[in-house]
């Protein structure tokens, strides 16, 4: 799977990844949250990681998330779409052998349009 492939019904997906940006997020609770800003060559999704930041996430790393899950969240009442690796889910580095046969040599289109993570999101009764 592409990041641009990426929907708010999608759950269990596989893709590589870049890491382009880190960032601590500020919160009441005593557990660490980061997102990390991740993307391909058909754009770029914000990962939600709570805990120790691994090295494996660290900005310029191309990674293979497996088995992740899309969760909607509500920000200044305003619904977005987060990527969250729950226990179920794993991160590894990249490998020909962990890859899909994915080449690590792409660019990551970061132009603001094909960020998924700042799509506003309608949630609906159904």
């Amino acid at each position: 799977m592409k990041i641009g492939d990426i929907d708010p019904d999608a759950s269990g997906s596989n893709f590589v990844a870049k890491v382009v940006k880190v960032t601590k997020v500020e919160t009441k609770a005593t557990m660490s949250l980061y997102e990390v800003k991740v993307g391909d060559e058909t754009g770029m999704v914000s990962v939600s990681h709570r805990g120790e930041l691994p090295p494996l996430l660290a900005e310029g790393a191309v990674v293979v998330f497996r088995n992740v899950l899309v969760r909607m969240t509500k920000i200044q009442e305003k619904t977005y779409l987060r990527v969250v690796v729950n226990q179920w889910g794993k991160v590894v580095p990249h490998t020909p052998e962990t890859a899909f046969g994915t080449s690590a040599d792409f660019t990551v289109d970061e132009s603001p349009e094909k960020d998924k993570t700042n799509v506003e999101y309608e949630m609906s009764d159904e």
